[in-house]
């Protein structure tokens, strides 16, 4: 007997990478990038896709990014959605001595019975595989007094939602789903030290 080979796709495939960068002289910019692949069972795939404007206060990104919530431990969350960071005053090295940053979007996007598996050839969404929209919300605050001193404390709070998903399609609440539906928040605070002469950390 032989076995199919579900992850590749017979047929041709397309596959397209753009990126732009504008910058001002005083400072400001505009970033996007993004990849698409296409196939004849995905037939429209725009992943990722990231639009992102900066100056010396503000900080804008739409689209899909990652998001990082106490750079030393905290894993980094996939986010397809929005975030916004503003830096204020400067601190002794000219960098920004307060930071507050905001983001919302999606985790994880919902795998609804019947649908076409977004990853295995020729496979539907069955009983027992569902997934739930994930939205996940957090803010920070960045306090850098010092060159060799940073410490943030914030807050990530994360809803399952499969019946009532956010701007897509629900299924049924009966649904059974491939894990527990959760609902999760977290306090995090990091803080990091540089020793002189710089080749001790303490985090």
């Amino acid at each position: 007997n032989r076995y199919k080979n579900i992850f590749q796709v017979p047929g041709f495939g397309t596959e397209a990478s753009v990126y732009l960068l504008m910058q001002s002289p005083d400072g400001k910019s505009i970033e996007f990038s993004g990849d698409y692949t296409g196939d004849q069972w995905n037939r429209f795939s725009p992943i990722p896709v990231t639009l992102t404007y900066t100056d010396s206060y503000n900080k804008l990104i739409l689209g899909d990014f990652t998001k990082t919530a106490g750079e030393t431990y905290m894993a980094s969350l996939p986010i397809f959605g929005a975030g916004y960071t503003l830096s204020l005053l400067k601190n002794n090295v000219n960098q920004p001595l307060l930071e507050l940053s905001g983001f919302f979007g999606e985790n994880r996007k919902p795998y609804l019975i019947g649908e076409r598996h977004p990853y295995i050839y020729k496979n539907y969404i069955d009983e027992g595989e569902a997934q739930a929209q994930r939205l996940a919300y957090g803010g920070s605050i960045k306090w850098s007094p010092l060159r060799r001193f940073d410490a943030t404390i914030g807050a990530i709070y994360a809803d399952d939602e499969i019946h009532n998903p956010l701007l897509r399609d629900g299924g049924s609440r009966n649904s059974i789903t491939s894990e527990p539906l959760q609902k999760s928040f977290t306090v995090f605070a990091d803080g990091n030290w540089l020793f002189y002469p710089g080749n001790i950390e303490l985090n």
